[in-house]
């Protein structure tokens, strides 16, 4: 299985209907500001079939 980095609009097309709106891209996106330099990440991880995925953002060196 491997871990790949995607855009937003490529992890929300894998990831339509979050079961919670803040695992969501728009949410994401709205807190872009608070993340160092806006470094948010959308990582997947998948071996032909999505298996899952991760949203971090960088703030004070560190991915949460």
């Amino acid at each position: 299985m491997m871990i790949n980095a995607v855009t937003s609009r490529e992890y929300g097309m894998m990831f339509p209907c979050p079961p919670h709106i803040f695992n969501g891209v728009a949410f994401t996106e709205h807190n872009r500001h608070k993340c160092d330099d806006g470094d948010v990440r959308y990582l997947f991880a998948g071996d032909g079939k999505v298996r899952g995925g991760i949203i971090l953002g960088r703030r004070d060196g560190m991915l949460h």
